[in-house]
């Protein structure tokens, strides 16, 4: 396992668990991708790993926070069926 990955691991550990229904499961991988990135840019910038996992549990939380509002809406759309 990379850097990159051990980082982008602890910080989706320290949201908790997170249960997505599987319409969004696509959209979790396409984030996961670019946090790879993210990390690995950062790191290769010469940033601490400390410094590159507090950017990455901060996008972790916005991205937390557009998923409840996507899971709301997914729920909201099955209950108008």
């Amino acid at each position: 396992m990379t850097t990159e990955d051990h980082i982008i691991q602890e910080s989706i550990a320290s949201l908790g668990e997170i249960n997505v229904p599987a319409a969004l499961q696509s959209r979790i991988h396409d984030h996961q991708r670019h946090l790879m990135g993210l990390a690995s840019s950062l790191l290769a910038g010469g940033h601490s790993r400390e410094s590159v996992q507090r950017a990455i549990e901060v996008v972790m939380e916005s991205f937390k926070h557009e998923l409840t509002i996507a899971i709301a809406a997914l729920v909201e759309k099955q209950n108008a069926q």
